[in-house]
């Protein structure tokens, strides 16, 4: 059974991208040999390809929905030449993906609400396409309570952490400390703007588009990572937004047990 592809939705926030006939040919065969195996409910294009960045080395993401079964699988295989990254989720799984995950890299939301369909039967494609567009939309509370002091207590120690290591910041120990630092950055400034992290590789574009100010700290960082003064400089940026860590302070809360 030959398969068309010719139900390329595309949504808003995805690009219009021209795939070449190879690439075409391998999310056909690839379509093929999932309805031949499992009778899916849909199958979509995700990832870069799908946002439109894609690269040299970027593989094909697949994502295959199936009826509620009892397994999910996820692998890698070879079409033409081309590496093709798959997922296999019942729905139950995709919704569960849907609570589960961190609400700045849902990254299942990310790739059903950003993919093109290439098959579909029925409506429930459509029906969690729109879940997982939610989920992107929804504005992220700003930090506050115990969330908003945990990360002044964060900010304020890697601060004090880079200024131990500030003397040899060549050794491995400041330079993995300086990017998690950078990382606990991202993390608060994208909550702070309400934005989900995107792939590390267009996060910077993403950045700017929130906090032209950040960014440029970020790049110029990038230019002299072992300079402490700068990467203080960034987690002083960012204490300005959410306001710096008392000298004293009380968190109390219910057991784990």
């Amino acid at each position: 059974m030959n398969i068309e592809i010719v139900d390329i939705k595309v949504y808003p926030v995805v690009n219009l991208i021209d795939l070449d006939q190879n690439i075409r040919d391998a999310i056909e065969i690839f379509t093929q040999q999932m309805i031949y195996k499992y009778e899916p409910l849909g199958i979509m294009l995700v990832g870069s390809y799908a946002k439109g960045y894609a690269g040299p080395n970027s593989d094909l993401d697949m994502y295959v929905i199936v009826e509620d079964q009892d397994w999910r699988e996820r692998g890698n295989t070879w079409i033409n030449d081309l590496e093709i990254e798959y997922f296999i989720n019942p729905v139950k799984q995709v919704r569960a993906y849907f609570q589960q995950e961190d609400a700045l890299r849902p990254n299942t939301a990310d790739m059903l609400g950003t993919g093109i369909v290439v098959m579909q039967k029925g409506t429930i494609i459509d029906e969690l396409i729109s879940e997982a567009r939610t989920i992107l939309y929804r504005p992220l509370s700003i930090l506050e309570g115990v969330e908003l002091e945990l990360a002044r207590y964060y900010l304020d120690d890697a601060k004090k952490d880079l200024l131990d290591l500030s003397g040899d910041p060549t050794s491995f120990a400041y330079q993995q400390t300086l990017w998690q630092a950078i990382e606990i950055c991202n993390r608060i400034v994208s909550r702070q703007y309400g934005a989900y992290q995107d792939r590390v590789k267009i996060r910077f574009a993403q950045i700017q588009s929130l906090d032209s100010k950040y960014s440029h700290i970020l790049n110029w960082i990038v230019n002299d990572s072992s300079n402490p003064d700068r990467v203080i400089a960034l987690i002083e940026y960012v204490e300005g937004l959410i306001g710096p860590r008392p000298k004293e302070w009380v968190l109390r809360g219910d057991l784990t047990v």
